[in-house]
């Protein structure tokens, strides 16, 4: 959790900063508040983030994500995302 790192950049070196337990709550809380946050606001983040595929930002992909919202089908595209990292995975070409 709370690490400091030095500004040597041939050769950073990472150290843990001492926390108490209210500070390491603290943290958590924030992890929570913003998992909050995202299903509130676009639950489709969330859902997105939680099947494990890589984030997008092209311009094609958030294409894509509008045209499933507007049609109310972003499971669909969900699936098919899935589906697809599956084959590659399995290297079903």
């Amino acid at each position: 959790m709370p690490i400091g790192l030095t500004r040597i950049r041939e050769s950073p070196l990472f150290s843990l900063v001492p926390a108490t337990e209210t500070h390491i709550d603290d943290a958590l809380q924030l992890f929570d508040d913003i998992d909050a946050w995202l299903e509130a606001e676009i639950p489709e983040a969330k859902e997105w983030i939680g099947s494990g595929l890589n984030v997008r930002f092209d311009e094609n992909f958030r294409s894509l994500l509008d045209q499933s919202r507007s049609e109310n089908n972003f499971k669909g595209l969900l699936h098919y995302f899935e589906a697809r990292q599956e084959m590659i995975d399995n290297m079903d070409y």
